[in-house]
């Protein structure tokens, strides 16, 4: 089967089940749904690191009864908040907090 060039590829193909309201949010989508080339790469990015991170956050369900996530560096909080609609709203239990120290992240937050 052929892989997919960037263009052709869709949201659903990137995230099946996806928050398009989030991704408005997060200004990986445009208002109109739309999604760039650089918010392809950044999505992209973020729902891998989501995967490598899922194993681990599994285990630590099981055994915290309310598990509590810091993003330390968030940044614009892309993987707290994909983190926290993909994994942590499934399970409906914890909480992902978003530390940032950098004063124009901040503003913009």
């Amino acid at each position: 089967m052929a892989r997919k060039s960037p263009k052709q590829e869709n949201l659903k193909d990137l995230w099946p089940g996806q928050s398009v309201e989030l991704l408005k949010a997060l200004h990986i989508l445009t208002r109109d749904g739309a999604l760039n080339a650089d918010s392809r790469r950044k999505l992209k990015q973020v729902l891998h690191l989501v995967q490598l991170l899922r194993p681990p956050l599994d285990r630590l369900f099981e055994t915290q009864e309310a598990p509590r996530l810091a993003d330390l560096g968030a940044g614009k909080s892309y993987l707290g908040f994909i983190l926290y609609d993909l994994i942590f709203l499934a399970k409906g239990k914890g909480e992902v907090v978003a530390v940032e120290t950098r004063g124009p992240l901040m503003e913009g937050a």
